[in-house]
């Protein structure tokens, strides 16, 4: 392990030159990690980010690098200031935790979420929270099961032309907030399935527009709608 600057790195695997990161004492702010670091004239890929790696930190935003391949269990629980995440345009999907252990568990300030890449889930339900926007990428194909189901603080969701996909559940009960006048979902012209309940008691979707490409629609995807 070994620090530089604001961050702390742990060697990974020696041979591919991987590390993964986590906080040093005082971060604050809106984060960038870092998609390389350089020590004793060895150069590493930042590949991942430590089990509680930021726990508990006063980050107000933070950016994972396309080189970042997993997000470990409570990566940022109790961020309660975390207001922003991007997750930076990649092929390569993102392991991540979801359920009681997820990467952003208890990170309970309204945010919003870029997402530029596909995801690998552990676990169950949603790993967000209190999200109020999220866009997807055109690198984006498929949208989980339960991605952001609960997140009753949507009022926005955008979804590109890459996800041809879209899984059960993925907004189920979203934007359901009292302080949400309506959710506006705009759909990517390349979705081909939406998978059982993925907008289901969605209230205050009034509006949506179908692509042509669209050729499954399972059961409930709009039931208690408004």
């Amino acid at each position: 392990t070994f620090v530089v600057g604001d961050w702390s790195f742990t060697v990974t695997d020696a041979d591919a030159k991987t590390v993964s990161v986590s906080k040093t004492d005082g971060i604050t702010g809106n984060v960038v990690i870092p998609p390389s670091v350089s020590n004793e004239s060895v150069t590493y890929a930042v590949t991942s980010v430590a089990e509680n790696g930021f726990t508990s930190t006063a980050i107000t935003g933070v950016t994972i690098p396309a080189s970042v391949t997993s997000l470990g269990a409570w990566a940022f629980r109790e961020c309660g200031s975390l207001a922003s995440i991007t997750i930076e345009d990649s092929d390569e999907p993102l392991a991540l935790v979801a359920g009681y252990y997820s990467s952003f568990a208890w990170s309970t300030a309204d945010k919003t979420v870029y997402i530029g890449r596909d995801f690998t889930l552990t676990g169950g339900n949603t790993p967000f929270s209190d999200v109020t926007s999220v866009v997807f990428s055109n690198k984006v194909t498929t949208i989980p099961n339960n991605l952001f189901y609960g997140n009753t603080k949507l009022k926005s969701i955008t979804i590109g032309d890459g996800v041809t996909t879209i899984g059960s559940s993925a907004f189920n009960s979203a934007g359901i907030d009292d302080g949400v006048e309506e959710l506006q979902v705009t759909l990517g012209s390349n979705i081909e399935i939406i998978k059982e309940s993925a907008f289901n008691s969605c209230s205050k979707l009034k509006a949506i527009t179908l692509p042509s490409t669209l050729t499954v629609i399972e059961g409930y995807v709009f039931a208690y709608t408004a």
